[in-house]
């Protein structure tokens, strides 16, 4: 699922996303416009049951961009890190882990 916040601080987006989350089993969420930057921190945003990954707005001659910022919201049982980051660009790798380990 995708969607675009223009600012998940605002107007109880979070919470929003939460719901929609959570009613449909959604496994996966990108949020572009998330006006996110360094001075919100991870447990602000974070949905539980879900793993966050963040691009925050860019700054230019240290402020901050107007618009701007990505998440990702991965559900738990998958198995979800960083590959590798190019430019603002963030390359995921997942897979679904049942929980069950062979051995």
């Amino acid at each position: 699922m995708y969607t675009n916040t223009r600012s998940i601080m605002n107007n109880n987006k979070r919470e929003e996303l939460e719901y929609r989350l959570t009613e449909n089993c959604i496994d996966i969420l990108g949020v572009t416009e998330s006006w996110t930057h360094d001075d919100i921190s991870d447990v602000e945003i974070n949905i539980k049951g879900y793993r966050l990954f963040r691009r925050d707005r860019s700054k230019v001659n240290g402020c901050r961009k107007r618009g701007g910022g990505i998440l990702l919201y991965v559900k738990e049982e998958f198995v979800a890190a960083v590959a590798y980051e190019v430019g603002i660009v963030l390359v995921l790798m997942a897979s679904y882990s049942d929980g069950l380990s062979s051995g």
